[in-house]
């Protein structure tokens, strides 16, 4: 049970930084009322009378599903297009809003926000050799290195080091980065990989599991599955209940269906 409490509060600090970091950078600045992707069209919704706490967390529900859903189609694709991150994000305000019952208990009662992959987004880690002089930079808590190849990549992409630790094993520097703008980190840690100075990089992403959010893109629709994940998640959740579903382009909330294992 106390080792259960400790993940639950490492992991709600993960979080809680990830969107504190985001409060002075992500100010609602709606440019139409209907947002365009691909093929596919979403009503804005009014998010005059949501707190600025429960539209942060939702925007970074979106970014992180983004990131997953461009990993899946290109995984060399690093920017994200913020046409998909608005829409998606809407589409969760729209869930949010709505008087169905079940859309008051996944947003309202159980809070559930993606905590699965939880970084993907955002956060970066980078392992190497400190035998290699310009690691110690990070070490002392300098971000600029001195190594040009390095430097570039790092102001290229408005990288911020959070913390860098030295480690008994090799590759004995582990580096952990943030940035500022939404990324797929996955394709970002590739360009660090295809370097021979590095020794590993990679999305510094929640691995366990718990909550989640996922997505299905239709044809005049977006069907949103959440999940309550519960029973010993730090090792995979023993048990999961979902609800699904579907916001029409127009910006009206469908419910699907509601499954999984009992709440107890």
């Amino acid at each position: 049970m106390a080792f259960r409490m400790l993940y639950i509060l490492g992991l709600l600090l993960f979080l809680l930084n990830a969107c504190n970091e985001r409060l002075a950078s992500s100010p609602e600045t709606p440019s139409s009322e209907i947002i365009t992707y691909k093929n596919m069209e979403m009503t804005r919704a009014d998010s005059s009378e949501i707190s600025p706490a429960v539209r942060l967390r939702y925007r970074t529900d979106s970014e992180i599903i983004t990131a997953l859903l461009i990993n899946e189609e290109n995984n060399t694709q690093i920017e994200l297009p913020s046409e998909l991150i608005d829409m998606l994000y809407n589409g969760l305000l729209h869930i949010y809003k709505s008087d169905i019952e079940e859309a008051q208990e996944v947003t309202k009662d159980y809070e559930i926000h993606r905590t699965v992959l939880a970084g993907a987004s955002r956060r970066l880690y980078l392992r190497i050799d400190k035998d290699q002089g310009w690691a110690r930079a990070w070490l002392n808590d300098i971000l600029i290195t001195g190594n040009a190849g390095i430097d570039q990549l790092i102001k290229e992409y408005n990288l911020q080091l959070i913390d860098a630790i030295e480690l008994f094993t090799e590759p004995d520097v582990s580096a952990k980065f943030k940035t500022k703008k939404p990324y797929n980190q996955f394709a970002l840690a590739s360009l660090f990989n295809s370097r021979d100075d590095v020794e590993n990089a990679g999305a510094n992403i929640n691995i366990a599991d718990g909550d989640n959010i996922e997505v299905a893109m239709g044809d005049n629709h977006i069907q949103y599955l959440f999940s309550d994940g519960f029973g010993d998640c730090f090792a995979g959740c023993i048990k999961h209940y979902y609800w699904s579903f579907n916001v029409l382009s127009d910006g009206r909330v469908e419910f699907v269906e509601e499954y999984g294992s009992p709440f107890e």
